[in-house]
């Protein structure tokens, strides 16, 4: 439930839309609070171009009041719960271990006696996670429609225990000189498990250092995770840990001078004009400061253009020297990786075909062959299919 996935959902409602949203227990809060925030920043991007352009033609993508119906319209399902949508149409939801509650969708027509899987984005059994269910065994099915994020097959290496030590010692060693550490963080899933993390590792550690979470809607999602999960009550009683809720207070503490301090901020991209952002700016010349790259992030991004720069990158229109310190790590992703994907697809049977979406389409078309072969090898007769928008299948 990424905005990429549930974003748009409103905006039917708009279109007069008078249908019923099905959602996994627990998330229908969770996808307001993102609906709310993809609402002010296009809201906020039409009042800019309003003025500029010196009309009013432009408007948010929906408003409060579409929200409101959306929600309003919106049914929780529990995992392993059929739900009839139809006379003959049956949906029941199983974990896809991707973040907390995400779902793969497994529909079953009584009639015919057929199954259509859809997987949505599927996580890693390689990669520890403090908030997600386990992801379930994918089922056979006539067809099958899953998620091929990372299907290039020179993705990088995930070493989760590796990372995790690595980038605590780091850690240290910037607070023990002093120096700011910034971790962009995307607000839903990612920053409770940072979170977390730091509290884990930091909680008995005796250096003088701060960590600021500075996101309003990072804050809103944490806070609905700590009512589902008790460790994270926690970090009530962890003196170190502070919450920016205001932008006045974001922009102070982007002013401050360099003290022994950890930024969690959003977006976890570093969106221009965003918090994390600004702090980008305020550390990127400053020698000794650490940069954390913990999650995706294209060139298009300041984030990606800072990982992709050796020397110098221009930001908000302004021109930085990379001083600071920069590192990435892979382990903290929350999708299945290329060669666990090709050991669990490879097993389903899928009469109908196996359809690979959601990924690079040369990468796609690659996967789906290799998936073959290793099929193949194993005795399954499933065919795989890298397929594009407006592909139509037979089912």
């Amino acid at each position: 439930m990424h905005t990429d996935h549930v974003g748009k959902v409103p905006l039917l409602f708009k279109n007069n839309f008078n249908g019923q949203v099905i959602t996994v227990k627990d998330t229908k809060h969770i996808i307001k609070y993102m609906w709310e925030d993809s609402s002010n920043i296009t809201g906020g991007v039409a009042s800019l171009l309003n003025k500029y352009d010196d009309t009013d033609k432009f408007e948010p993508l929906y408003d409060n009041a579409d929200i409101r119906e959306a929600f309003n319209n919106t049914i929780e399902l529990d995992f392993y719960n059929e739900y009839h949508l139809s006379d003959d149409m049956y949906l029941t939801y199983i974990p896809a271990g991707h973040i907390f509650k995400s779902g793969i969708v497994v529909i079953d027509f009584k009639t015919s006696h057929k199954r259509l899987v859809y997987t949505g984005d599927l996580g890693s059994d390689n990669i520890p996670y403090y908030f997600v269910e386990d992801r379930a065994e994918i089922p056979n099915a006539n067809v099958v429609i899953a998620e091929s994020t990372y299907s290039y097959k020179d993705a990088e290496e995930i070493t989760p225990h590796d990372d995790r030590d690595d980038m605590m010692r780091k850690i240290k060693n910037t607070l023990r000189n002093n120096k700011t550490v910034l971790i962009p963080s995307f607000s839903l899933q990612r920053t409770p498990e940072i979170l977390y993390f730091l509290y884990e590792n930091l909680k008995d550690y005796y250096g003088e250092y701060e960590v600021f979470l500075d996101s309003p809607l990072s804050y809103k999602l944490f806070n609905r995770y700590r009512k589902s999960f008790s460790k994270l009550q926690e970090l009530n009683h962890w003196d170190n840990f502070n919450v920016v809720k205001s932008a006045h207070k974001s922009e102070a503490l982007c002013m401050t001078p360099d003290k022994p301090r950890i930024i969690v901020a959003s977006s976890g991209m570093c969106v221009p004009y965003t918090r994390s952002s600004f702090h980008l700016q305020s550390i990127l010349e400053s020698s000794g400061s650490l940069l954390l790259k913990i999650g995706y992030a294209p060139i298009s991004t300041d984030l990606g253009r800072v990982f992709n720069s050796n020397d110098k990158v221009k930001i908000c229109d302004t021109d930085y020297d990379i001083l600071c310190d920069k590192i990435s790590y892979s382990s903290f992703s929350s999708h299945i990786q290329y060669d666990e994907m090709l050991d669990v697809y490879s097993k389903v049977k899928a009469n109908n075909g196996f359809y690979l979406v959601h990924g690079n389409s040369n990468s796609k078309d690659a996967f789906a062959d290799r998936l073959n072969e290793v099929a193949s090898e194993e005795n399954n007769t499933t065919k795989f299919y890298s397929v594009n928008r407006n592909d139509e299948i037979e089912f």
